[in-house]
């Protein structure tokens, strides 16, 4: 169990981490670059990641946690499940303009670390897996057109955000999510 400095210690090495991948990227990003940002010692971060790619999925998983306790809240108060699979774009939408277009960290990582680092691509995987079965959750609640059956409607959903976040990123405009929205609106 961490004491409370330990957890400090732990989130500062993260947030300054998250920070750096973001801005520069992971490649770019040096373990030395972290230290000297966070204000740490070599030694406590490496008491707390034993390398940059604990710290790379401790990061991925910070962020999903967070990501997912906010759209929980954010879809808590709506009653209609096709309003709460509509929603969803509005979340990927409001946090795309907050943060100013980054896209999404786990495509991002991705595209960078390539296929030869397992370890990063099954953490992306499970992350974009975990995001599949959010959107087949709501989809099941949804009373949609017959075309499609929920799994099917549920994937539709996941490319349609999936390639939005990467022209979202590309174009530094979330009109693609509007787009995707309207798409969807005509399946409910």
């Amino acid at each position: 169990c961490l004491s409370m400095r330990e957890s400090e210690v732990r989130k500062k090495i993260i947030d300054t981490a998250a920070r750096l991948f973001h801005g520069q990227g992971y490649n770019a990003t040096g373990i030395n670059q972290i230290i000297a940002e966070a204000k740490v010692a070599k030694r406590s971060l490496y008491q707390h990641f034993e390398s940059k790619t604990d710290l790379l999925i401790a990061y991925l998983d910070q962020f999903q946690d967070n990501w997912y306790a906010t759209i929980h809240v954010y879809l808590a108060d709506m009653e209609n499940p096709n309003e709460r699979v509509l929603a969803l774009f509005d979340f990927r939408i409001f946090y795309q303009e907050k943060h100013l277009f980054p896209g999404c960290p786990f495509s991002k990582i991705n595209a960078e670390v390539g296929f030869d680092q397992e370890r990063i691509n099954l953490r992306v995987q499970q992350g974009k897996n975990v995001f599949k079965e959010f959107i087949l959750n709501l989809v099941k609640d949804a009373v949609h057109k017959e075309m499609l059956n929920d799994q099917e409607f549920a994937d539709m959903i996941f490319l349609i955000i999936e390639g939005a976040l990467i022209s979202t990123s590309i174009y530094k405009s979330t009109d693609d999510l509007k787009n995707g929205k309207l798409l969807v609106a005509k399946f409910l």
